[in-house]
């Protein structure tokens, strides 16, 4: 397994983020021992905004209008809807807040930003996973998916 320091900000559509480590898993060994580890998947860097010194003002207008453009796809859709709907019950006992999502979103401000990468984006708590094609012999060797 290959482990260096990158820049998030090569892996993000925002274009933004600080140091990381990137593993490289190239073995079914390094899978099992990358997978040992605490790590989050990031996908690939589609909405994802990491901070390294804070954004500027044009960037959380960008993320905001991808977000907004996604959410609006997504409430078209019964399904998502429907989500949403449960998720807001669930998490704060009013389904109705659902309608008042797109103001959530917009009430993002950098300083919010910055406090919650603060708190979650430290160092003892992030792992970068970046995931890519096998060949069909390592598929072969990694055997069947669970």
């Amino acid at each position: 397994m290959r482990v260096e320091r990158v820049l998030l900000k090569d892996y993000t559509t925002l274009g933004v983020g600080g140091p990381a480590e990137l593993w490289t898993v190239e073995t079914p060994e390094d899978l099992k021992k990358a997978t040992e580890a605490p790590y989050r998947v990031l996908g690939n860097g589609s909405n994802l905004l990491v901070m390294d010194e804070g954004v500027e003002e044009r960037e959380l207008v960008r993320a905001k209008k991808m977000v907004r453009a996604q959410t609006v796809q997504g409430l078209a859709k019964n399904f998502f809807r429907g989500l949403l709907v449960g998720l807001f019950h669930l998490k704060t006992g009013d389904a109705r807040r659902v309608n008042h999502i797109l103001e959530y979103y917009e009430s993002v401000t950098r300083e919010d930003l910055v406090r919650v990468a603060r708190h979650y984006l430290r160092e003892d708590n992030r792992t970068v996973v970046i995931l890519r094609p096998v060949s069909p012999e390592e598929s072969q060797a990694l055997g069947p998916l669970a």
